[in-house]
């Protein structure tokens, strides 16, 4: 189920979710026009006990790739491992803030950064290297990647580079057999 991370509404959206036999709730990341979703995963892990959580999709710019993959993997333990970070260009995010989506290139190397720090690996970002130490003491599994894409660049590195592919393509048969 896809959600809107609205402060005092998403643990009864969560449990509705549960309730109804939903395997995950995915919250959008539609910066200005509604909260944080990372803050209101963590209140859908309060509010059930098996239902996925994760991002529906969080850009990679407006937030630094260290800064968003400590606030899944907070979740990711909050939750007892049912995260997922979806990620992508982020288009209504950076359209609300004026900003202008990273090409293919650009968007590989985020990804490839922020799946570094959920491993707990040493990443170099704009020359400095850095890491999440913590992360590993929480026992829990890294959380999976999952690559928003429509275009075949960005199918392709995300095919090879992610956990996970959300083809972005529409339900036309055509354009899914494309983008497979």
């Amino acid at each position: 189920m896809h959600g809107f991370p609205v402060p005092g509404r998403t643990g009864e959206l969560a449990r509705q979710a549960e309730k109804l036999g939903f395997d995950g709730l995915l919250l959008a990341d539609s910066q200005n026009l509604v909260g944080d979703p990372f803050v209101e995963l963590t209140v859908a892990a309060q509010a059930t006990t098996r239902l996925g959580l994760g991002t529906g999709i969080v850009n990679l710019v407006t937030r630094h790739p260290a800064v968003i993959a400590a606030a899944i993997a907070s979740v990711q333990a909050e939750s007892r491992g049912r995260a997922v970070l979806g990620v992508g260009r982020g288009d209504s995010s950076l359209a609300q803030l004026g900003l202008t989506a990273p090409g293919t290139a650009r968007l590989r190397e985020l990804v490839a950064q922020v799946r570094g720090y959920l491993a707990g690996q040493d990443v170099t970002a704009a020359g400095q290297t850095s890491r999440l130490g913590w992360i590993s003491e929480t026992g829990m599994p890294v959380v999976p990647v999952e690559v928003a894409a429509t275009g075949p660049r960005t199918i392709a590195f995300a095919a090879a580079l992610a956990d996970r592919l959300m083809f972005t393509v529409g339900a036309e048969p055509g354009r899914l057999a494309q983008a497979v």
